[in-house]
Order: structure tokens, then sequence, then C-alpha cells
């Protein structure tokens, strides 16, 4: 895995393929031994995807959202942040649907308020980052 600076000064319109190429490396990488440095990676490739326009294949989606349950952590909410701004620009329906289920009692305040308000915010529109854009 690249250094953040490196995701953060992607353009901003970058190829489906150049995305697909990096995403791949971020979760090829061991992520346990930088859980922060992924989860900003994975966010900053989450708003290069989103300024397509277009949502990312389903594999992708499907394995960003995997790596986004396991760098999940319930006590800290500056990753909660980040990883749920993924989940609204990647159009992770399962995490949110995740977390919806899962008992926030072992919350810390913080995440517990995070998740609480991205529930109501993204409703049954998560799934589609672009709802509500339409002309």
């Amino acid at each position: 895995m690249k250094t953040i600076e490196f995701y953060e000064d992607l353009p901003d319109s970058i190829t489906q393929d150049e995305l697909c190429h990096e995403f791949s490396e971020v979760l090829a990488a061991d992520v346990e031994s930088d859980p922060e440095l992924a989860s900003e990676a994975l966010f900053a490739l989450s708003e290069r995807q989103w300024n397509t326009y277009e949502l990312a294949d389903e594999q992708l989606r499907t394995d960003v959202a995997a790596m986004t349950l396991k760098l999940w952590d319930d006590q800290d909410a500056d990753r909660a942040e980040t990883l749920l701004g993924v989940t609204s620009r990647m159009g992770l329906g399962v995490v949110l649907q995740h977390l919806r289920k899962k008992d926030r009692s072992s919350y810390s305040a913080e995440v517990r308020k995070s998740v609480e308000d991205a529930i109501n915010e993204f409703g049954d529109s998560v799934d589609d980052p672009f709802s509500g854009m339409e002309d």
C-alpha cells in the first residue's frame, strides 16, 4: 500500500481501470498493520470513484464492503466517520445493513452517534450514492 499522500493527490478524474488497480492494491494489503492508512486510502479512492458518477462494479463493491467491516472499530470515532464516508460514496448498503442490525451498546458514544446519524441520513438510498442528483 502506498502513502496516504499518494491517494489524496490522485486526480479527481481518474479512469475506472486506474481506480480498480489502486483499490486492488489496498484490498490486497496487510491492513491490520496500519488500519488507519487503509481506511484513509479507501476513503480517498471512494471519493475518486464517486467523482466518476458511475457505480463501481459489484465485485469491487463487495470487496470494499468486506474490507470496511474488517477495518471497523467500535471505539474509533475518526475511523468510523471515514468508513461511513466510504460506505456512502461506494453505495455499500450491506455495510449499513450490518450496522443497523448490530448491537451498538458497546460502541463509544461518538461512534454510536455517527452510525445513528448515517442510518437516518442515508435511509434506504445508500446503495445509490447518486440518489437525488438526477435532473
